[in-house]
């Protein structure tokens, strides 16, 4: 989202591109002397910080929602972090993220998180949500099943086909259903995938897929408890001052952003 300022002048009318917002939450991301401060105020706020961290500095962090038995209750999240003066990037990446899991737990969030890293790519994986009666229930996230799926060498498939397999798998080993939600289509579409995969982890399958198709590829798995289900969706990591990148499209599908309840059963998304 893009907001401009007009300016009024005795001479001219000036159209000047005043902010680009970073989050749909209104993350706020202010430097000052080396130290980089974001907050939001969200029904995942977790999300939302590494989301705004992965786009401020052009870093792929994937997320993964718990399986909640509720939506989610809006939270302010906050947290700082030192950068190098020069170019403002973190001095340590992971332990930023460490430093966004602390700041949660210490506002009482009720879920717990883990850092995983494989080489530029760092992922926000669910590690525990915490019961009513206050006890930490351990979380097996989605993406940590092992799925196979097979691609015709000589034909191929194009990355969205692969994407959809993926899914499927998850749900018959998973038993909850995960679909498709907001993805950059075309890019998909036109993307040739020919690898195939043996019982291999689905979030190390779903990171090679995407960073075969664009290295900016990044994901966010949000869970809808009113209907038991997930959906899987897929944007680039674009700063601000980057070159323009297809927009993703929503797949025919209702969005779970905010933890909002569908506008349609999963029946009549068949």
């Amino acid at each position: 989202m893009t907001k401009y300022l007009r300016i009024q002048s005795s001479n001219s009318k000036l159209r000047i591109l005043f902010v680009t917002l970073l989050s749909l939450f209104s993350a706020q991301v202010m430097a000052q002397g080396g130290v980089l401060s974001v907050g939001v105020e969200s029904s995942r706020p977790i999300a939302e910080v590494v989301r705004t961290l992965g786009i401020r500095h052009s870093v792929v962090i994937t997320y993964e929602d718990p399986k909640r038995e509720a939506n989610p209750r809006v939270m302010q999240l906050r947290t700082s972090y030192s950068v190098l003066p020069s170019t403002n990037a973190p001095m340590n990446f992971a332990a930023t993220l460490e430093a966004v899991l602390s700041a949660a737990e210490a506002v009482s969030s009720p879920e717990r998180f883990r850092i995983e890293r494989a080489g530029n790519v760092f992922h926000v994986v669910p590690n525990q949500i915490r019961a009513p009666s206050g006890e930490w229930i351990d979380q097996r996230p989605v993406l940590d099943a092992n799925i196979s799926y097979t691609v015709d060498e000589q034909r191929g498939s194009n990355a969205l086909e692969v994407l959809e397999a993926i899914c499927d798998q998850l749900t018959t080993v998973g038993g909850t259903r995960v679909e498709l939600g907001n993805v950059p289509g075309i890019m998909l579409l036109n993307s040739k995938v020919t690898i195939s995969v043996s019982n291999q982890r689905a979030r190390d399958v779903l990171r090679d897929t995407l960073q075969a198709v664009d290295a900016r590829l990044t994901w966010r798995l949000l869970y809808n408890p009113e209907v038991d289900w997930y959906l899987l969706n897929i944007a680039a990591v674009v700063n601000p001052t980057d070159a323009a990148i297809e927009k993703p499209i929503e797949a025919n599908r209702p969005p779970i952003e905010q933890g909002a309840p569908f506008l349609r059963s999963p029946q009549s998304a068949q």
